[in-house]
């Protein structure tokens, strides 16, 4: 299980360099565009790219520290054993989410790298680049789901303040 969490971490870390890397590669576009009237021809493709990475390789991690959406008006308020009951109905709502979005994700990825698609831009990047995005971060939040589900049903290590900003 702490080898799924140490992945997640791990390429939470990723993303956030992804997102960075967005951010330098826009800055960049503005200085060119407007200060040296260049603009350029990859930047904003290449930004929608490392963007659906950042996302999907993040899901894992966010679900570890319980970011997803809750309300924790109600959440709160509840008792030990109702917030667990509701965390392990989210878990299993987010996995079936995941198996079922990553299944198809996958047979459009193989189609497109099958069938050599690009993305029909200036760039011109494979289709399945950004379609392999999905895949794997639906097979990241797919794995953390059911770590947090063991958890969860186990009861050891299920801590539902996770997302307060006190990890265990």
């Amino acid at each position: 299980m702490h080898l799924i969490d140490r992945l997640s971490l791990g390429l939470a870390w990723i993303a956030a360099l992804l997102f960075f890397l967005t951010g330098v590669f826009l800055s960049y576009e503005v200085f060119a565009r407007y200060l040296f009237n260049a603009p350029t021809t990859w930047v904003l493709e290449t930004c929608e790219l490392l963007l659906m990475w950042g996302v999907f390789l993040g899901l894992g991690r966010a679900v570890k520290l319980r970011e997803n959406i809750s309300i924790e008006l109600l959440f709160d308020r509840l008792s030990r054993g109702w917030q667990r009951l509701l965390d392990i109905v989210a878990l299993v709502f987010m996995a079936a989410f995941a198996a079922i979005v990553g299944w198809y994700a996958f047979s459009i990825a193989h189609e497109s790298f099958a069938d050599g698609r690009t993305t029909a831009t200036v760039v011109d990047y494979p289709a399945w680049w950004a379609e392999a995005s999905i895949v794997v971060g639906m097979a990241l939040l797919l794995l953390q789901c059911l770590v947090e589900l063991i958890r969860a049903l186990s009861g050891s290590d299920w801590d539902p303040g996770v997302g307060h900003g006190h990890e265990h």
